[in-house]
């Protein structure tokens, strides 16, 4: 996902979605092409730490998981709050 960011910004599209000023030489359907790769990868990130996190939560205690829901957040700080 880190190269997936960096290409993009590189690329012209700055964090956030935004696009950067050198960004009008680029088409709208390049743009939603890498739109779609970077929300690819930011959904196999999500999947990962799903797989990841649901052993380690199942065997938490009631305290412990609360702390968890606390700290523990997506990609981007997403997820917890949803």
């Amino acid at each position: 996902m880190m190269e997936m960011r960096k290409a993009m910004m590189q690329g012209g599209m700055m964090p956030g979605g935004m696009m950067g000023q050198g960004d009008a030489a680029v088409s709208a359907p390049d743009r939603f092409d890498r739109m779609e790769k970077m929300m690819t990868a930011m959904l196999d990130a999500v999947k990962a730490t799903k797989s990841a996190l649901a052993p380690l939560y199942a065997v938490l205690t009631d305290e412990q998981k609360k702390v968890a829901d606390q700290l523990i957040h997506g990609p981007m700080g997403m997820m917890g709050r949803m």
